[in-house]
Parts: C-alpha cells; sequence; structure tokens
C-alpha cells in the first residue's frame, strides 16, 4: 500500500493509488518465507487469495528453514483449510492444468 501511495507523488503523470492496487491484485504470488503468522491477514488484504501459491524459496533457503517456515503455513497462519489447500496445490493446478 506504501508503494502504491506514494507512487503518484513520485510520477504525478503514472497510474493511480487506485490502478496501482488493480494491477496489483492481478499478481501472482508466492508463500515462500512468510515473516510470521501475522504476515497473512495482510497478505490477504491486497493478494486474491486465488493468485497465492506454494513456496519455498528451495534450495536457496536450507530445508530445514524452509521445513519451518511450511510449518508456519500449515499450523500458525490462520488460514483456513480451503485456503491451504488452495495455496498448496490448488491454485497452481487451475494455472497448469496440463500438470493435473
Amino acid at each position: 500500500m506504501r508503494f502504491c501511495e506514494v507512487q503518484p507523488a513520485l510520477d504525478p503523470e503514472g497510474p493511480t493509488t487506485g490502478q496501482l492496487l488493480a494491477k496489483f491484485k492481478r499478481f501472482y504470488w508466492d508463500t515462500a518465507l512468510p515473516s510470521g503468522p501475522n504476515a497473512f491477514p495482510g497478505f490477504l488484504g491486497l493478494a486474491d487469495h486465488e493468485r497465492i501459491l506454494f513456496g519455498s524459496d528451495f534450495p536457496y533457503t536450507p530445508a530445514p528453514g524452509a521445513a519451518a517456515f511450511n510449518r508456519l503455513l500449515g499450523t500458525r497462519s490462520g488460514l483456513t483449510d480451503e485456503q491451504k489447500a488452495a495455496f498448496n496445490q490448488g491454485n497452481a493446478k487451475r494455472i497448469f492444468t496440463r500438470l493435473t
């Protein structure tokens, strides 16, 4: 949100805050290394839940670190079981139909 609010001041001829937010809603995002259980409510305030995919940052994050963040996603994220299933594979299967 900060970027979207500041951008018009930096480039008055460019997109408005609302236009930028609409563009960000079209992005695909991943769950790699969330900063903690409080990250997801804010994340879901910006991102369309159907455009969030599983991510681990493997191999750049050591396996124990990736596993810890995956446990966080599974147990302390505040996500519903439906959201977890969508992030872990459902959304990707919808995009990459040839893999299903």
